[in-house]
């Protein structure tokens, strides 16, 4: 992509059933069902959160870390800018964020299955306070 993320997050009370539609319509499966643990950071007084950005470390097969900007709706649809780079190691890129300043301001695991349907990629997520796709 061009370094903007076009999003729309739906919570849905029936994941499988959800699933089993997209497999009916030939959805192909780009990733099984895979954990995640997720890392925000921030200042002590919120600089990024009073700005809408946000400063992320994730850690599933691989461990990333990924900038979002400020998002703007545009009919239901949010975009924002993301920058998002490969590292190789998750406790290194978290002292070096702190090091920096920044601070864990929340934790949150998750589990992530992912399908491809046309030009669309769908992601299935279970996490702790609801499931979303």
């Amino acid at each position: 992509m061009d370094g903007r993320e076009l999003e729309v997050k739906f919570h849905v009370s029936d994941l499988a059933a959800l699933e089993a539609r997209l497999q009916a319509f030939h959805a192909r499966q780009v990733h099984p069902r895979l954990y995640e643990m997720n890392l925000r950071f921030d200042t002590a007084d919120l600089q990024l959160t009073r700005n809408l950005k946000v400063l992320r470390l994730r850690q599933d097969e691989s461990v990333h870390l990924t900038f979002k900007g400020p998002s703007q709706e545009l009919e239901g649809v949010r975009l924002r800018q993301e920058i998002e780079i490969a590292v190789d190691d998750f406790t290194a890129a978290r002292a070096l964020l702190e090091a920096l300043g920044y601070q864990v301001t929340a934790m949150y695991e998750k589990y992530r299955t992912s399908y491809q349907l046309d030009q669309t990629l769908i992601t299935l997520d279970e996490m702790p306070f609801g499931n979303f796709i």
